[in-house]
């Protein structure tokens, strides 16, 4: 059995390295020959469409017949089609007329990669915009999230379309029971379309739907929506009440959202600094963490707030004990000089923990005081270990990171939309720039 075996993988070899050598004779090339200047090689494309790329459009460089020949190629292959299409984006306008055409396209799967590949090439397609705009009223939540994202992606020249995204922000959820994957597609659908009003030069409309989101009965949505207003940034400063509404949400995913969200809006949260305060005691560490960010992005106006819960360390046990409270002050620009002798203080201070006390000394290095003599003196951490990239101006800058804290209610990989996040947080926030 075993020589039968072995005869069997060596005649398996002889062919396929058979069929290698007689591809190479016919002309048949798995690799380019030559890049056009004007293609960009896609990183996501993988096999068979990154061989179909090479040999029809880079060798055709974009013709109409390479055009046509990777696309018949693509349907008659059958797998991997959500990315089908993606190949044709560095085709540009040249790729338009095709891809419009296969928005009607049976296969669901290739309509929604279809208007993918669009939204890639952006401005360019702005003559597929009615066909985008149809394709909103896809059967398939899939297709239409794709559709209402390559409308996002073409920008304000798909403004035509605003009637029709404002009105996708009205569909009613599937009847129940729904299936979660159904949930997950509607729902990554409605925040495409917000997502695509911002786009197009809409952000009030757009924040204010995504305000509406911060309601509803499923946690991930609420999350969701928070970490989109977050990715919007100042432009959802019209969302400050709600999201600071929001940092007392029963779940800590949302409250953690929240709290980054009112952080990235920046100087325009001020509003929201006592809350975040407040926040820093919340009973989950990542929520914590989120809140302290936050205030130092804020600036100058929570400065005097966290001297403040700095000097009232009984009140703010855990958010003093992490070291976030001098974290914050660190983070604020420009600095505060007020914080500078109550960090001293508790710099000094040989009772407190050696994590807050390092934090403390880290943020008034970033204040502008020379701390090098006190790290030596307390042998926290040598001088030469480099923990974290920072900049290079003292080896002070490299050793203390943010203040490390597992974030244990971050989304998941779940499919539950219930659940609190899982691959809807993490499309939306992706969707709106977020890492």
């Amino acid at each position: 059995m075993a020589k039968k075996t072995g005869r069997a993988l060596k005649f398996v070899k002889l062919v396929a390295l058979a069929t290698l050598v007689v591809a190479m004779q016919s002309g048949c090339s798995f690799v380019p020959k030559r890049t056009p200047s004007n293609v960009v090689t896609p990183s996501n494309v993988v096999t068979p469409s990154n061989v179909v790329y090479d040999e029809y459009l880079f060798n055709k460089e974009c013709t109409d017949l390479g055009i046509e020949q990777f696309v018949n190629r693509e349907l008659n292959h059958g797998g991997q089609a959500d990315i089908a299409f993606q190949g044709l984006e560095a085709c540009g306008t040249e790729a338009v007329p095709k891809l419009k055409a296969l928005l009607t396209n049976q296969n669901s799967e290739f309509r929604s990669s279809a208007a993918a590949a669009l939204g890639g090439i952006g401005k360019d397609a702005s003559a597929a915009i009615p066909a985008l705009t149809a394709a909103l009223k896809d059967e398939e939540y899939g297709v239409r999230s794709s559709a209402a994202a390559a409308l996002g992606g073409i920008g304000k020249d798909a403004s035509a379309a605003i009637p029709a995204l404002t009105a996708a922000l009205k569909d009613a959820e599937p009847a129940e029971p729904a299936e979660p994957a159904l949930l997950n597609n509607f729902y990554t659908y409605k925040f495409s379309a917000a997502f695509a009003l911002w786009k197009t030069g809409n952000a009030q409309l757009a924040s204010s739907s995504l305000i509406t989101f911060l309601k509803e009965d499923k946690a991930a949505v609420r999350s969701s929506a928070a970490a989109a207003l977050g990715g919007m940034g100042e432009k959802a400063s019209a969302a400050v009440p709600a999201l600071t509404a929001a940092l007392k949400d029963e779940e800590a995913v949302v409250r953690s959202s929240a709290a980054e969200a009112l952080g990235k809006i920046g100087e325009k949260a001020s509003a929201a600094v006592p809350a975040l305060i407040a926040t820093l005691e919340d009973e989950e560490a990542a929520v914590r963490s989120s809140a302290a960010e936050a205030l130092g992005k804020i600036g100058e106006k929570a400065a005097s707030p966290l001297v403040e819960a700095l000097k009232n360390k009984d009140a703010f046990k855990d958010a003093f004990k992490d070291g976030l409270i001098p974290y914050a002050l660190g983070n604020i620009k420009p600095p505060p000089q007020q914080a500078i002798k109550p960090l001293l203080t508790v710099a000094n201070d040989e009772k407190n923990d050696r994590k807050v006390r390092r934090t403390s000394a880290v943020a008034l290095h970033k204040l502008g005081q020379n701390m090098e003599p006190f790290f030596i003196s307390n042998a926290f951490v040598p001088l030469d270990r480099a923990v974290c990239p920072s900049e290079q101006k003292l080896n002070l800058d490299t050793i203390e990171c943010p203040p490390r804290v597992k974030k244990t209610v971050r989304p998941g990989g779940r499919a539950r939309v219930g659940a609190g996040g899982g691959p809807l947080y993490t499309a939306v926030r992706k969707m709106f720039g977020g890492k």
